[in-house]
């Protein structure tokens, strides 16, 4: 047991399953009631965890669950740390129904042991906060972050560690939301509090640059997101050297911003880097190498070579099928990576059926209202437009906007894309008047959250700009 550990702790994942397996065969000897068998259990599932095989640890926290019920009764702490388990692994298996009923049962429990203000309240506070955005509750979630935010500050104080990160989740909620102000002004306030308590060049300062510059992606702000992540990639080799998984996440994101600011070979670069780095530490089906595949791919076609794409796509799939299995989100979301260059290759009906796929996944595991449902549906009325189904597409479209509409508000910047999708193809139509009213609608909404410099923005002026001058060349 302890070697186990000390592989688990040293990230050597395989070998630590291997012994904790051996260790699992011998407790089940023992009584049902031992505690040897409910240790084990609770430490094989948690490496199973690290590997992304949550649906092998599900049934071990389930069988150490129904032990401690049994031996404690249902009010009890032992009882309440396998509730929260077991909804971790519900979590990352996209069943948020299940990981939130566990949460709030765990709740339930340390509400009548411990304090409101209790540690261990504040992280369940928080991870179930975490269910409720993933599963679109956006204000559920905001009000438990808050609560777990006032919680820590009276613990702890303004100037904790432990306050950054409900400050972060917060952050990155009201992100989701497109409420960019009031993340950014999160994401800074954590940032100063892990420069106070760590010093500027620790790795947990690299995270909250981290967090800031992916904001600062999403705004278009390009020049202000490049420092920070340079300065974050520079603080981790510094800190850990370079062949480490955090300093290959940080590549990662320096080279998905190098390919949104047109720095392609840079681009290229740090993705292989990445790539490598993960290869040489990594076993072959890990997550994170099929990121860094999706990661690679995606360059590729911003590079226009979709022809190269489509294999780092394809393995990316087989990685993602393995660890999460065809009916998670993370998978849908490859499919629609693939369908789109099958799109740009003009294999249609290949595309369609990735579409399809992706759009049955996402309703089955994230619900039908849900702002990655309306992203497929505007993939698949791209095909349908290269099939001059243009009647199909405009539903689809619409469908589109109104799940973004009541998910995100009428003010967040897909809802803008969405009105530009939607213009485009009345623009096709020839139903100008239409088209002109969408364009101006997108373009108030850009020009106030993302600014008249974003792509985004110039992309929706370009072809407002085309419609107007079509129509001055027709007078």
């Amino acid at each position: 047991m302890a070697e186990a550990q000390q592989d688990a702790q040293a990230r050597k994942l395989a070998a630590a399953e291997e012994k904790l397996n051996e260790a699992l065969q011998l407790a089940r000897t023992f009584p049902t009631d031992d505690r040897r068998l409910v240790k084990t259990l609770h430490q094989l599932a948690s490496v199973y965890h690290s590997e992304g095989k949550d649906a092998l640890a599900e049934p071990l926290l389930k069988e150490e669950l129904a032990i401690n019920q049994r031996t404690y009764g249902p009010v009890e702490l032992h009882v309440a740390a396998s509730l929260d388990a077991l909804a971790g692994v519900s979590s990352s298996q996209g069943k948020y129904v299940e990981a939130e009923t566990l949460y709030r049962k765990a709740l339930e429990v340390k509400e009548q042991l411990l304090s409101a203000n209790h540690p261990s309240v504040i992280r369940t506070e928080e991870s179930l906060a975490g269910v409720e955005a993933e599963a679109g509750k956006y204000p559920e979630a905001e009000q438990l972050y808050q609560q777990a935010i006032q919680s820590e500050t009276q613990l702890f104080g303004p100037v904790h560690p432990g306050l950054a990160v409900p400050v972060d989740d917060l952050a990155a909620l009201e992100t989701e939301e497109g409420k960019y102000e009031a993340a950014e002004s999160l994401y800074e306030k954590a940032l100063k509090i892990r420069e106070q308590v760590y010093g500027p060049d620790h790795p947990r300062v690299a995270d909250s640059l981290e967090n800031l510059a992916e904001l600062y992606m999403k705004e278009g702000r390009y020049g202000h997101a490049e420092p920070l992540l340079e300065r974050a990639l520079a603080i981790r080799e510094k800190s850990l050297g370079g062949n480490q998984p955090t300093v290959a996440a940080t590549l990662s994101s320096l080279a998905l911003l190098y390919g949104d600011e047109g720095k392609y070979s840079q681009a290229d670069a740090a993705a292989r880097q990445a790539l490598e780095i993960r290869r040489k530490l990594l076993p072959a089906d890990d997550p994170a190498l099929a990121e860094s595949l999706n990661n690679l791919a995606f360059i590729c076609t911003k590079m226009g070579q979709d022809a190269q794409a489509e294999p780092l796509y394809k393995q990316s799939l087989e990685i993602t099928e393995k660890q999460n299995g065809k009916d998670s989100p993370l998978f849908a979301a490859t499919l629609n990576n693939l369908g789109l260059v099958y799109v740009r290759q003009g294999k249609d009906e290949q595309a369609q059926a990735l579409f399809d796929e992706a759009l049955k996944t996402l309703r089955a595991t994230l619900g039908p209202d849900r702002p990655e449902v309306a992203t497929t549906l505007t993939n698949l009325a791209e095909s349908e437009v290269h099939e001059h189904q243009e009647a199909r597409a405009e539903q689809l479209l619409g469908q589109a906007l109104k799940i973004d509409i009541a998910a995100l508000g009428s003010q967040h910047p897909a809802v803008a894309t969405d009105y530009h999708n939607l213009a485009n193809l009345y623009a096709k139509e020839g139903k100008d008047a239409q088209a002109r009213q969408l364009y101006k609608q997108a373009l108030a909404i850009q020009e106030k959250t993302l600014g008249p410099k974003h792509e985004d923005t110039v992309a929706t002026l370009r072809d407002y700009a085309a419609l107007e001058h079509k129509d001055t060349a027709h007078h």
